[in-house]
């Protein structure tokens, strides 16, 4: 007989996500490995058609060829809506502003990244996701659902074959522009009324452009989605962004190579961040936004996330195979 696990009691899956970084293990992944503190763990598969081609995974079983139509239907509408509204907000920002400089603004790469986003958001459902073409499987698990079946092969059986087998180059595109995205639209909504706006009564504009996107970007990929958000992804995607901006906004100051600004007279790109007569208190309100504010973006995305997270009804441990030897694959109708 085996030994039972040791106790732990640091497990969890809050550090284990938040840590995966610095053990190499991988990110984009179709499995939740969750340690429990008596020493055992779980391995939890996300259901990844379901997660990112809404409406699989979303109707009931002996659901019809019709309503499973209708509800695609409803869905593609919603992110028609959605993309749309995104693709008006940049035309019109760039009709007022046309010159290059607009570029270098935080807003519009938030725009540029939730539209990104949106478009794939949009085919994933259209052409419903899939991962490699499956293998000879050694043995085949049903998962009660019409659209998905799991199917445990022995040809992942490396770390560097894993990821492979675990998601396709479509969904990690997907995967990493949502999380981009939603987190700098929360980042610029949030930045523009409190440090930009400067009272009096909003126009249109500015609410769609700070406020009604970061709305419509939060509820597909978090409700009509199912997008399973890491917390490692910060470290790995939004800091590295975020910093990135930050360096940008002290290049263009008078402290580095004082590129005019043509829509202010005095050439700063954000009147609260002045590098060259404030550079002290600019570097504490920069600083704040990426190491406190965004983190707590972050993290309520990743809970946000959790909550609705959606797996396969299959335990992998049960069926005798490591997260390493699963695969999830698409069930052609």
């Amino acid at each position: 007989m085996s030994d039972p696990p040791r106790p732990r009691n640091c497990y969890s899956r809050f550090w284990l996500d938040l840590t995966g970084t610095c053990r190499c293990a991988p990110n984009l992944r179709s499995v939740d490995v969750v340690y429990k503190t008596d020493g055992s763990k779980e391995n939890k598969i996300i259901d990844i058609p379901a997660c990112f081609s809404p409406p699989i995974g979303m109707l009931p079983k002996g659901s019809t060829a019709m309503s499973f139509g209708l509800v695609k239907a409803a869905i593609v509408a919603w992110k028609l809506l959605v993309l749309a509204v995104e693709i008006y907000a940049i035309v019109i920002d760039f009709t007022k502003n046309t010159d290059v400089f607009r570029l270098g603004y935080l807003t519009i790469w938030a725009y540029l990244l939730a539209t990104t986003y949106s478009l794939l958001s949009l085919v994933n459902t259209i052409v419903p996701v899939s991962t490699v073409p499956a293998p000879e499987p050694s043995a085949v698990e049903n998962t009660g659902s019409p659209t998905v079946r799991i199917q445990f092969s022995s040809i992942a059986t490396s770390s560097s074959s894993y990821d492979d087998y675990k998601v396709s180059s479509r969904i990690k595109i997907t995967w990493l522009f949502f999380t981009l995205s939603a987190v700098a639209q929360m980042t610029v909504t949030v930045l523009f009324w409190f440090l930009v706006f400067n009272g009096g009564t909003p126009s249109v504009f500015s609410v769609l452009a700070h406020g009604v996107i970061f709305v419509l970007i939060w509820v597909d990929g978090v409700g009509i989605n199912r997008i399973p958000v890491r917390l490692r992804h910060w470290f790995e995607l939004c800091l590295p962004t975020f910093v990135a901006y930050i360096i940008w906004t002290v290049l263009q100051s008078p402290l580095v190579f004082e590129i005019e600004n043509p829509f202010f007279d005095d050439d700063k790109i954000y009147p609260v961040v002045d590098w060259g007569e404030s550079p002290w208190l600019s570097l504490s309100l920069t600083s704040g936004l990426v190491l406190i504010f965004t983190p707590i973006s972050h993290s309520l995305l990743w809970a946000l996330s959790l909550a609705g997270r959606r797996y396969v009804d299959v335990d992998a441990a049960a069926a005798g195979c490591d997260e390493e030897d699963i695969a999830l694959y698409e069930v052609e109708k």
